[in-house]
C-alpha cells in the first residue's frame, strides 16, 4: 500500500498574495489548510467573505473554493455577486442585445 504524500504546510510568506489585510489572509491559509474539512474550512470562507465585503479577488477565491468542493448553491451565489459588482463597476447593461456588443469590442 502506497502511503499518500501530503502537501507541505505553507506560510503565508511563500505565497503570493494580492492586497488584503493579515485577517483575510490568515483566513484563506486556513482554508487550505483544512480543505478536506468542509465543515471546519466553510467558516473560515465565510470569515473572509463578511471581512472583504465587495473585494472581487477574495470572492473569486471564495467562488473556486466551493466550486471545486462542489458547493455548488454558494459558488452561484458568490459567482452572482462578483457578476453584479463587475456590471456596476463597469456601467453595464443587464439585457444581452446591449451588452453583447460592448463585450464583443473589448477583445
Amino acid at each position: 500500500m502506497v502511503t499518500p504524500i501530503s502537501p507541505p504546510q505553507q506560510s503565508d510568506a511563500q505565497l503570493s498574495w494580492y492586497p488584503v489585510s493579515e485577517d483575510i489572509k490568515r483566513l484563506l491559509l486556513s482554508v487550505s489548510e483544512h480543505w478536506h474539512t468542509p465543515e471546519i474550512a466553510d467558516r473560515y470562507m465565510q470569515q473572509a467573505i463578511a471581512l472583504a465585503g465587495d473585494r472581487p479577488d477574495v470572492l473569486v477565491s471564495a467562488y473556486r473554493y466551493f466550486f471545486y468542493t462542489h458547493n455548488n448553491q454558494l459558488a452561484l451565489q458568490v459567482a452572482q455577486k462578483v457578476l453584479a459588482l463587475v456590471q456596476k463597476s463597469e456601467d453595464l447593461p443587464t439585457e444581452w442585445v446591449q451588452l453583447k456588443p460592448i463585450l464583443s469590442d473589448r477583445d
